[in-house]
Parts: structure tokens; sequence; C-alpha cells
């Protein structure tokens, strides 16, 4: 007997079929045990986030806003008698044109963290507010600060106040040739603070193979600017870092045993940041890049070269522009798909971070005018006859002296994490655009981002090569149909761009885990191993706030738009009149050639 015939006679051909419905409910049960599982909050979220909001409560904070917006002026650091650089001050949506590899041969759309109204900005704002000289504050950007690229016209008038240069963080040159531009000669000799906050976010990349993409203006542009700082004689150098370095790989395949995924809910303090884990130690490229760039910044602390660095460590949330990937990022897209609205999360207004980065300059400024006066009292004693030990030097090097150059500080806002339910609620409640929400179970975006990331990856590593190869070929004869060939597979085959390309596995690694981050040190009192902060913004202050800012920008442009309109209108009824006169005029002027020409009728009697 044959072993099909055999086959066939050992196993009914119905078995086949129940094998079949058996495998495919066992893995329904499964991906119903894994939406479960990212879908819900264990036990301790609860208890450690703040109380939802309700629409009494954000109505009563819009209308107190509206009245009376925060004020961060009393809160800011001293004028200080330095010059500044900004890197990152104003850009939105940047293009690099990534060389090397033909794959990189193209212009690649990336969004600069930390830009127009993000802490940038929101740094440059804060220098000027406390009463910096405009021409002595620099931004280092790939565009200038106008309306579209810096988030909103107030914002923008505030940026364009200062010294804008356009500069390629990713390009050594560029960054040479922008710290080496000269200054006011009558500060050209003052202090150099540099805050470094440019930097891309590529949040849904995790392969390593993309790592270069992320790391050309995290890693190198990093270092590039540092050694400009170095060679332009800077002595502060404070960069932004990201609270996301500390985040663990979410496990979101969890067995049938387990009721949460590993990673899915983490408390985070600075003792977590592990900044030499291999790359699978990170939930994606993005928070691998800003690690090897903090390493870089705390590495070159040198006291005795008076250069002090550090960095500071925004939780993994930034607000407060239209730009951002929050607050802002509901209002631009008008809400839509929900799959995170039970997930705990810090939030840190881009103010507050920007008042960090400010007292961290001033901690790191009073050690460096201690090491000055030491070394001058120093080279005083040298010349004298008697070499006694220095009173001061004693005091400086006692143990009560904390010096903070090197270290790295997380950063959030002074209230407890909130849920994304709550974001939502916001929305629904104050914004005056339309809003809509709607719930899709966890597992469907999920299972879906795997797709994407396969179609990015095989994108990136096939065809764009091939489609590079094909706009040049070398093959004469077959020249015009290798390129009809490339250009059919761009319209066909194209990129992912917008919100699609968002959605891969990486981006649920930082947006489906309930983060809970402690910035405990950083609100230490100076003189006691913190910075002071205190956030100004509440996390529902800071984020009513910039709805009020949007509503009225948003009325204002709904204003322009139906006065358009009218305009247009007006104009519509005008040409009618005039058309309708130059008709009437018309037929004037024709029963006025009839009547001349007519022959008069005689009647007779």
């Amino acid at each position: 007997m044959h072993l099909l015939d055999l086959s066939g006679a050992l196993l009914p051909a119905s078995f086949s079929s129940d094998l079949l419905a058996f495998v495919g409910l066992v893995v329904c049960l499964y991906l119903w045990h894994v939406n479960r599982g990212l879908g819900g909050s264990p036990q301790v979220v609860d208890r450690v986030a703040v109380k939802p909001w309700t629409e009494k409560e954000l109505r009563e904070a819009y209308d107190k806003l509206r009245q009376h917006p925060i004020d961060v002026t009393p809160h800011l650091p001293p004028k200080q008698q330095r010059r500044y650089i900004v890197t990152g001050g104003t850009g939105t949506y940047s293009y690099y044109p990534l060389k090397g590899n033909p794959q990189n041969m193209i212009l690649v759309q990336q969004r600069l963290t930390n830009s127009p109204g993000l802490v940038g900005g929101a740094i440059v704002q804060q220098l000027l507010l406390r009463g910096q000289d405009p021409s002595l504050v620099r931004i280092l950007d790939i565009r200038p600060p106008s309306p579209k690229v810096a988030g909103s016209v107030r914002r923008a008038r505030d940026l364009s106040r200062a010294d804008f240069v356009q500069v390629d963080v990713g390009s050594k040159k560029s960054v040479d040739e922008a710290f080496a531009r000269p200054w006011p000669s009558h500060a050209a000799d003052w202090p150099l603070t540099v805050f470094h906050t440019a930097a891309v976010i590529r949040v849904s990349e995790r392969a390593a193979s993309l790592l270069a993409l992320s790391s050309r203006v995290n890693e190198l542009g990093t270092a590039y600017v540092l050694d400009a700082a170095r060679a332009a004689g800077a002595d502060i150098f404070v960069a932004t870092s990201s609270g996301s370095i500390a985040i663990r790989p979410l496990r979101p395949w969890l067995p049938p045993w387990q009721r949460w995924p590993t990673g899915y809910y983490q408390r985070l303090t600075d003792a977590d940041y592990d900044l030499h884990r291999p790359h699978g130690g990170y939930y994606g490229n993005y928070p691998e890049s800003k690690a090897r760039a903090e390493a870089l910044v705390r590495a070159a602390d040198d006291p005795k070269a008076r250069f002090r660095t550090g960095c500071i460590r925004p939780a993994s949330g930034v607000y407060g522009s239209r730009f951002d990937n929050t607050v802002g990022a509901y209002l631009r897209t008008g809400g839509g798909p929900d799959w995170l609205g039970h997930i705990v999360n810090n939030f840190v207004h881009t103010g507050n971070v920007a008042l960090a980065h400010l007292l961290y300059e001033q901690v790191l400024i009073a050690p460096a005018k201690k090491e000055k006066k030491k070394e001058e009292k120093d080279a005083e004693a040298d010349q004298e006859t008697t070499h006694e030990p220095s009173p001061v030097a004693n005091n400086n090097n006692s143990s009560t002296h904390h010096d903070l150059g090197g270290q790295a500080f997380t950063i959030v806002d002074p209230t407890p994490p909130i849920r994304f339910s709550d974001l939502q609620r916001l929305h629904l409640t104050l914004a005056a655009s339309p809003m809509r929400f709607y719930r899709v179970p966890p597992v469907l975006p999920f299972l879906l981002s795997h797709l994407i990331e396969l179609y990015s990856l095989i994108h990136h590593h096939a065809i764009q090569p091939l489609t590079a190869y094909l706009a040049t070929p070398s093959l004469p004869l077959l020249d015009i149909p290798l390129r009809a060939l490339g250009v059919a597979m761009r319209l066909l085959l194209p990129p992912l761009t917008g919100l699609p390309v968002l959605l891969q596995p990486a981006l649920f690694g930082i947006s489906s885990v309930h983060l809970d981050y402690s910035d405990a040190p950083a609100r230490r009192p100076q003189g006691e191993g913190g910075l002071g902060y205190c956030g100004v913004w509440g996390t529902m202050e800071g984020m009513v706030g910039q709805v009020v800012e949007w509503n009225e920008e948003w009325d204002e442009a709904r204003r322009k738009r139906e006065l358009e309109r009218q305009e247009r209108r007006g104009q519509e009824r005008q040409v009618g009149v005039d058309e309708g006169a130059k008709e009437a005029l018309k037929r004037e002027g024709e029963n006025g050639r009839v009547k001349a020409g007519a022959v008069p009728i005689v009647v007779k009697g």
C-alpha cells in the first residue's frame, strides 16, 4: 500500500480539520491572554497613579490659567555674565543626508526632540526672560524659528530675538564653523555655556542594523559638539539626555501562567541608568544612542581643564509644544485609536526641563569659580618665600563640598503619574478642535506592528538599495528600462511615513509600559548634592495651559478663515454685480442702437 494511502487510512479526513480548529483555538486563546496582559493594570499601578481627573477640575484649571498663566520668572536662577549656545533650539522636522551605504543615500526625515518650544526653545525663552542679552544667546539648528517651525507665532517671536546659525549637528565641519562664528566684541572673552539639546527621535526602530540612523546625530553629533565647545573655550556643557535610557524591554509574549508581561511596571531611579548595556537591554535604538551620548558627555567632565559637564534626563513624556509626542500629537491628529487609556506614566513640562538645565548650570558655575580662585591663591602662594597650606584650599577640599560635575539627573513634573485616559479626557473636555478617540484591543496594533516592522526592514535593506542602483544603471542598453523599473518600484513600494511608520514593536516598549520615575536626587537642595529642582508646572496645569494656547491659535485661525471666506463671498457678489451691470449696459446699448436705426411709422388719419 502506498504511504499516502496508509496515512489516509490511519488519519481520517476530519482529523486534519479538527487539528487546525484546535490549533486556531489555542492561538486565539493565547492572543486573548496577551491582550488581557497588555490591557490591564497591576494593583501597584493604581496606588502610584494620581486620582483620575474630572471634567470639573479641568474646566476650573482652564479658566484659571486663561486669566493667570504660570510665570516661571521668579523661579529662574539669576542672570549670568556669560555667552550661550543652544543646539536644537528651533527646528521641528529636519532633513539630514545620510551618506555612505547605498541604502542611506536618501534624505531621511528626522524629528528633532527638544526643539521648537521643547527643551531647546524653552531654554532660550527662559534665558531671555531672565534678562540675558539676545545677541549673546545663539541658537544652532537646521532651520530658523519661523511660526511653522517653532510651533506658534508667540514662540517664534521669542526665539527670533536670539542669534541664529544654521547647522547640521551630524556634520563635524558644520558644527565647527558654527562654533567659530565671532561674538560681539564687548563680550568676546566672556565665559561660554553650551546647552546641547539637539537629537533625533526614532522611537520605533530596534534593529541593530538601523542604529546608525539614530547615532549620527545623537552620538556622533554630541561628540562633534563636545569637541567644538572645548575648542571655543566653553567651561559649562549641559546636555539633554533621556529618561527612556532606564527603561528595560517589555516582554509582551507572556507564558500562559503569567498574569502580567515582564517589564510591564517599572519603578525607575537614577540608579537604574546602566549606560553600557548590550543592544538587547534597551527597548529600541533611540535610548541606546542617547545612552552612548550621555556617556560621552559625563566622561568629558574635566575640573582641571575647567570644562564641567552634566546631563538632564527628562522623563519619557516631554510636552509643551504642538510638536511634542504627547499633548501636541493628540491635538494635531484630532485623537485616533486608543489602546493606552489604562497606562500610567510620568510626564514633564518642557519649562520644567529647561529650568533644570539652568539650575545645573548654576551648580556647575560655583565650583568653577572656586577652582579659579584656588588656582589664583596657589599662584600667589608659590611666589612667596614661605609655602604654607592655603586655608581656602583646605576648605574647598572639605567633605562638605558636593561636586556635581559629570553626573546626570532625572526630571519629572512635581505631581504623581497620570493615566493616558486623563490625557484623553483633557482633550475631549477642553480642546476647541474636533477630537475623537476609539478603543481598540492592544493585541491588534501589536500584531500589526510586526508586519510594519518587517516591511520597513525589507524596504531599508533591499528596496532602497535596489532603487538607488536602478536610478544610476551601468548598462547603457538597459538604461531606460532599468530607470523605469526603479520609478515603478518607488511608486508601488514607497517608504512608510507619518503615523504608520511609528507603529512598530519598539513603540510598545515605551508607550505600553507603566512607568514611575523618581527625581529625588535632583530635588535635593543645592549644596547637599542636588539641583534644588522644584517643578513650576504640575502635569494638569502644564497640559491645560498647552490646550489654552492651542485653542487661542485655533480660534484665531478660524477667525482668519471666516474673514477670508467672507471676503471671497464679497468679491464673488461684487463680480456678480459688475457682470450684471455690464449686461445691463450692454442691453441698453443694444436697445439704443435699435431705436436709432428704427423706421418711423406714419399713421394716416
